[in-house]
Order: structure tokens, then sequence, then C-alpha cells
């Protein structure tokens, strides 16, 4: 993760209108609050690691997602899904 983010950052930091949009993720299996709680958790965990690779916090938009899953595999996982939103794009 830590490689992946370093990159992220970088790219970010080559045109300063750049943003970042971090859709964080918990599977179904527990309850929506307890769902939507480790969903932020993980997103605070990224957004605070982007903010110490140097990017600004009004850069991020952020949002946190408590019952959804693709797969039957993916039930018990939190993941962050991150997105370059580039000017005129």
């Amino acid at each position: 993760m830590e490689q992946r983010l370093t990159m992220i950052a970088n790219e970010a930091k080559t045109d300063g209108r750049i943003m970042i949009r971090l859709e964080s993720y918990a599977s179904n299996g527990g309850s929506s609050a307890l769902n939507l709680g480790l969903s932020e958790q993980t997103l605070q965990m990224v957004r605070g690691r982007l903010v110490e690779l140097g990017i600004a916090p009004r850069r991020l938009i952020l949002a946190s997602f408590g019952d959804e899953h693709r797969t039957e595999g993916d039930r018990h996982r939190q993941w962050v899904e991150i997105y370059l939103i580039r000017p005129g794009q």
C-alpha cells in the first residue's frame, strides 16, 4: 500500500489542480453502522497518509460506503478505491 500511495501522491503533485477522490468500502457481514465505521476508519488512515506525503487536505474528496461488495470473496474486507480527478476531464 505504501508504494502505491507514494506513486499517487507524486502524480498528484505534478499538477496542483488534481483532486483525489477516496471511496472506502466495507463489505456486508455486520451491521450497517459497524460497516460504515470500519469503512470510515480505513478511509481516514489512507487520507492521513496522503496528507503526510504532502497532499493538501482540501484536495481530498472522501466517501464511505458500508454495505457494498462485489463478490462473495469480498464479504469480510475493507478497501479504498482511489481516483485522480484531472482538470478538464
